[in-house]
């Protein structure tokens, strides 16, 4: 199995050709168990920094995994067995920390957020399996606020939108392929939210938080409601130690796991 470096910390992903579920420390859910991937891509390249600053994910479209280092300002794509660099430094604007990335089905592109250099805010790319593209970032969309907030999380809300929500005055953004629309500051993430991802076999994009005891948020019609449920995880949110949210298509349902136990 593949080292990989500790300080990237643990993450769960769905890749169907790497054999479903997996956490970034080589193994995969077989439905009962954590097991080792046989098919695991690594090891990372040797200049990664940290999953603070760098982003993973899954190209769907392309049917690739991406790895993007803001710091070198590269691109790198798992192919055949190792790691091929698709995007050089110089090719975009090298930024601190990747604040959040994800797939856009909607478009069939990965969507970027980056900070913080050309506009003291948040820059926006989208990566189309084979070029990267600068989205608009003037001050009426992102600007510094936004680029400075504690919590950023990006999804996909079922309806053809990427949403970028954060955790403070700011709001949220609704990304619809061409244009940026402003949610407002209602549609910011509850307190201590930590993550947030759609549901597309119950078509709801849930937010899950620890504050006081755990609990899980739906989004309709541009707030978050506070969902009753029969059951949830334990309480184990407040050390750190809960992975991010993800969604199972073999579940199907979204999923999430206690790291230390994992």
């Amino acid at each position: 199995m593949a080292a990989y470096p500790k300080n990237f910390g643990e993450k769960l992903f769905y890749w169907k050709d790497a054999g479903g579920l997996l956490d970034l420390d080589g193994t995969v859910w077989n439905g009962t168990a954590w097991v080792k991937a046989r098919d695991f891509p690594g090891p990372f390249p040797p200049e990664l920094v940290s999953a603070d600053t760098t982003g993973l994910v899954v190209d769907e479209a392309n049917d690739q995994l991406i790895l993007l280092d803001p710091n070198l300002g590269t691109l790198s794509v798992w192919s055949k067995g190792s790691w091929v660099t698709m995007v050089s430094r110089g090719q975009w604007v090298v930024a601190n920390v990747i604040r959040a990335i994800t797939y856009d089905p909607a478009h069939k592109e990965v969507v970027i957020l980056a900070c913080c250099q050309t506009s003291g805010g948040l820059d926006a790319w989208t990566w189309s399996g084979r070029t990267m593209a600068q989205l608009p970032t003037e001050p009426g969309y992102f600007g510094g606020q936004m680029g400075g907030e504690l919590q950023i999380r990006m999804a996909q809300d079922g309806d053809g939108h990427l949403l970028v929500i954060g955790s403070e005055s700011s709001g949220g953004y609704s990304w619809d392929g061409t244009s940026w629309t402003n949610l407002g500051p209602g549609a910011a993430l509850p307190e201590y939210t930590f993550d947030m991802a759609y549901d597309a076999a119950h078509r709801q994009l849930i937010a899950v938080g620890y504050a006081h005891g755990f609990h899980t948020w739906q989004w309709e019609h541009g707030r978050w409601k506070l969902m009753a449920t029969p059951s949830s995880p334990p309480t184990w949110g407040s050390d750190g130690n809960i992975s991010n949210l993800v969604y199972d298509p073999d579940l199907p349902g979204v999923i999430l796991t206690d790291l230390q136990s994992a």
